[in-house]
C-alpha cells in the first residue's frame, strides 16, 4: 500500500491504513505499507517496486495522479485500486465530493448568508480543488449565493492562517467562510480569534473532514464527515476483488453525514 502525507492524508491516512491493515488481516495479508510523503516521484517508483515484489495487489491512497502514475500502472500486471482520486483507467474509490459539497454549501445559504467566501486549494487536486468546490458553489446558487468569493490557500494550516487573515482584514470580509477542509478551517478560527472576531456572529466557518478536534474547538466545527473505515474496507474488498478476476465498478462512491456545530 502506498500512502501520501500531503493534503487530508496528513489526518485521514492513519485511520485509512489502520483500516486497510485490519480488513486484509481478516483475509489473511499483511500488507507492506509504503509512506512517500508527498513524493510523487518515490510515489510511481514504488507503484513498480511493488509489483516486483510479486504483490496481489496495490493500494495507493492519492491526493495527485499524474501521466507518470498511469504511465507505471500500464507496464505492470498488478491490480491496483486509487483511493481518494479518479484513476480514469482502472478503479477508484471517491467521496462523494459534489455531494457534499453541494449539501454544504445549500446549508449555509439556508442559513440567510450572502456575503460568502471559499478557502480552498489549487484545482490540481482534482477530488477537492474541483469536485468537491464545484458542490459547493452549487449549493450555494440553489440556496440564492451565486457569486461566492474563492481564496486559495493550500492543505496546511499555517498558509489557510495567513489566507484567512487577508480575507478577514479585507473591506468587503465575508461573512461566512466554508473551507475545503477542517484543518484549514482552524486556520481561520486562529485568525478570527487575533482579529477579536466572533464564530459564528462576526463570521460563520464550516471545514470537511469531520476530525475528532472539530467537535473540541470553540465553538464546535459545522463541518462534512466522510466513512473512511468504510471507504478502506471497500478498496481493501476491491483490489482482492480484482486479484481473483472478478468484475468491479470503476467508480464507488463513499458516503459522508453533515455534522451540524455551532460555528454557523
Amino acid at each position: 500500500m502506498l500512502g501520501s502525507a500531503r493534503s487530508e492524508a496528513l489526518t485521514v491516512t492513519p485511520r485509512v491504513m489502520t483500516a486497510l491493515d485490519r480488513y486484509l488481516r481478516t483475509k489473511s495479508y499483511t500488507p507492506p505499507i509504503i509512506n512517500t510523503e508527498g513524493d510523487l516521484e518515490l510515489e510511481v517508483d514504488s507503484i513498480g517496486n511493488l509489483a516486483r515484489m510479486n504483490v496481489d495487489g496495490i493500494i495507493v491512497v492519492a491526493t495527485v495522479i499524474t501521466p507518470e502514475h498511469i504511465l507505471a500502472v500500464r507496464r505492470i500486471d498488478t491490480p491496483v485500486v486509487f483511493m481518494g482520486q479518479e484513476f480514469p483507467e482502472g478503479a477508484s474509490i471517491l467521496d462523494d465530493n459534489f455531494n457534499a459539497g453541494e449539501e454544504l454549501g445549500r446549508y449555509v445559504a439556508g442559513h440567510g448568508v450572502r456575503n460568502v467566501g471559499l478557502l480552498w486549494v489549487s484545482e490540481r487536486d482534482m477530488a477537492v480543488g474541483q469536485r468537491r468546490r464545484e458542490g459547493v458553489l452549487a449549493g450555494l446558487a440553489n440556496g440564492g449565493v451565486p457569486d461566492a468569493r474563492v481564496y486559495e490557500a493550500d492543505f496546511t494550516y499555517p498558509r489557510a492562517y495567513e489566507v484567512a487573515l487577508e480575507a478577514l482584514t479585507a473591506p468587503d470580509r465575508p461573512a461566512a467562510l466554508i473551507c475545503a477542509t477542517d484543518r484549514i478551517a482552524y486556520g481561520v478560527y486562529k485568525a478570527a480569534r487575533e482579529l477579536g472576531l466572533r464564530i459564528p456572529e462576526d463570521v460563520a466557518v464550516t471545514g470537511f473532514g469531520g476530525y475528532d478536534t472539530s467537535e473540541v474547538v470553540t465553538p464546535p466545527l459545522t463541518t462534512v464527515r466522510f466513512d473512511v473505515e468504510v471507504a478502506a474496507c471497500v478498496c481493501a474488498e476491491t483490489v482482492l476483488r480484482l486479484f481473483r478476476g472478478e468484475p468491479v465498478s470503476k467508480t464507488q462512491l463513499i458516503g459522508y453525514r453533515l455534522i451540524e456545530g455551532q460555528s454557523v
